[in-house]
């Protein structure tokens, strides 16, 4: 009687040791409705906690029962084996299982311990302090967020930042990162989706905090640059930030966004389109049932190091703020390596190299190109030809560098570097031609303009022409050439009359060696 007894109370100690385990269960549900941006950390922190409470109840039950049961089975098998070794090896051998068991119940307590250690020196440090966003992942069926650490953070967001990409690879090298994911494994990313997996690992869930947007917070220095695209037949294209109330204005699209509203209409020359915030993938089409594009659009934020946590990368000319803006773009991103691949392509490396790259920002006159580029690529739609704009270069002298990104290229000046085939702004597909017309500033840095032109149709120039000749020359009322070539068939040089088909895209800086 006596013994059933105590065998009854061992069993009632051993379970309000496991109490701790039960509390969790329901704390874990508890503070699923305490979850915010505020109290993340603390969120994290005590899952941590309470999961090293658990394991350090369940490691003292499992000691308390475990020993209990090897002791009454020890003195039963002592008491019937009495001076003999089978007994002896059977109280070695469950002696054995009774420290096999306290070990693994030690690793696992260890492991959480460890765990919390690692949270708590990488939450700190992980780099989402110094930048104005943080990313985290999860595990599908997990109940909290994880922050990457210092470099990952930085790595995927400049991956995001760039438009083009969907779906990349990327190599996690942070300890933060490693305590979940191997360490130095290449993750495949798809920030459609916000997913992230590898061969060996589970998929998990990605998301991005950080700072409220521009709009919501205009006067922080921290806010987030939130930029619109829209997908062109030759790839990603900021929208246009126009003046008019009509036009397309970056504020707009990303208020009407952040308002929640299902649809933005706006109207572009004579144009009306909607885009559509609520489709996977967003998407932009034109409201014209005899025009009916559809193109995709995304929303991506402007890069930000945490070197440079204000956008340092952003500045303004001094004294032509209200003119045009010029940004220097960063060596890694695709639009650097657009232009400097065609730079390179007849100004090889070993002849010159690229010190710098800008992006010119003029809304003026983005918005008479683009007003032209709708009404060429409609005229000539309906003729089957939709080969209307190309990327070309266009070099420069020091002293009107200024003066083509705020007026743009001027036509008028004609014969200042020939008219061979006509009184226009002269642009060419080579580097090194275009390199003939430019000269250096005095510390032998030269400048060359990457041009986006609306070529249109073509025809060859001479040099007495003051505008591209007529498509039908027996009709005085036919329609004009878009602009004139040096060949027909290969052309190398091509001439603008009308300043509204040009726009100074970039302004390439460079040295000949």
């Amino acid at each position: 009687m006596l013994r059933s007894f105590t065998y009854f109370l061992h069993l009632v100690v051993a379970y309000i040791i496991r109490v701790p385990s039960i509390i969790w269960e329901n704390v874990v549900a508890i503070l699923e409705y305490v979850r915010n941006a505020n109290s993340e950390i603390f969120l994290a922190l005590t899952r941590l906690a309470f999961k090293c409470l658990t394991s350090i109840s369940s490691l003292a039950s499992n000691c308390y029962i475990v020993t209990y049961y090897q002791i009454n089975l020890i003195s039963n098998s002592v008491d019937s084996l009495t001076n003999s070794w089978n007994g002896i090896l059977l109280v070695c051998f469950l002696f054995g299982v009774l420290v096999l068991v306290l070990l693994l119940r030690a690793t696992a307590f260890i492991s959480n311990l460890l765990g919390v250690l690692y949270f708590l020196h990488f939450s700190s440090a992980a780099g989402c302090k110094s930048t104005p966003y943080c990313w985290q992942f999860k595990e599908k069926d997990s109940y909290s967020w994880r922050s990457f650490g210092s470099s990952d953070n930085v790595a995927l967001e400049e991956l995001y930042c760039d438009v083009d990409n969907l779906e990349v690879k990327v190599n996690l090298k942070d300890t933060a990162s490693s305590v979940f994911v191997t360490p130095s494994s290449q993750m495949s990313v798809n920030f459609e989706e916000m997913s992230m997996h590898s061969p060996l690992s589970t998929r998990l869930l990605l998301r991005r905090c950080s700072t409220p947007s521009y709009i919501q917070e205009p006067n922080n220095k921290s806010s987030t640059l939130w930029v619109w695209y829209w997908k062109d037949n030759d790839g990603w294209k900021k929208y246009t930030e126009t003046k008019q109330s009509s036009g397309i204005k970056q504020e707009k699209i990303e208020a009407a966004y952040l308002n929640k509203d299902r649809i933005y209409s706006f109207r572009n020359g004579s144009h009306n389109y909607i885009v559509k915030f609520y489709e996977t993938p967003m998407y932009q089409m034109n409201t014209d049932p005899q025009f009916p594009t559809k193109r995709q659009v995304r929303r991506r934020p402007l890069f930000v190091s945490k070197s440079a946590p204000e956008n340092t990368n952003r500045y303004h000319t001094p004294g032509k703020a209200k003119d045009f803006e010029r940004r220097r773009l960063r060596k890694h991103c695709k639009e650097y390596r657009t232009v400097s691949q065609r730079f390179h392509e007849t100004l090889p490396e070993l002849r010159a190299s690229i010190l710098m790259v800008e992006e010119i920002r003029n809304d003026e006159l983005r918005e008479r190109y683009e007003s032209k580029r709708e009404r060429i690529q409609r005229k000539l739609t309906l003729t089957g030809y939709d080969e209307i704009e190309k990327l070309l270069l266009h070099g420069t002298t020091p002293d009107v560098v200024d003066a083509i990104c705020k007026h743009n290229f001027d036509h008028r000046l004609r014969g200042k570097n020939g008219t061979q085939y006509g009184e226009g702004s002269y642009f060419a597909v080579d580097a090194s031609y275009s390199n003939n017309y430019s000269s250096d500033d005095g510390e032998k840095t030269r400048y060359m303009f990457l041009a986006s032109v609306l070529t249109g149709k073509s025809k060859l120039g001479r040099r007495n022409f003051r505008r591209p000749p007529l498509k039908d020359p027996s009709n005085p009322t036919s329609d004009l050439y878009d602009s004139c070539v040096d060949d027909e068939n290969q052309p190398k040089i091509f001439v603008i009359f009308n300043d509204e088909q040009c726009y100074p895209s970039y302004l390439i800086k460079y040295h000949l060696k």
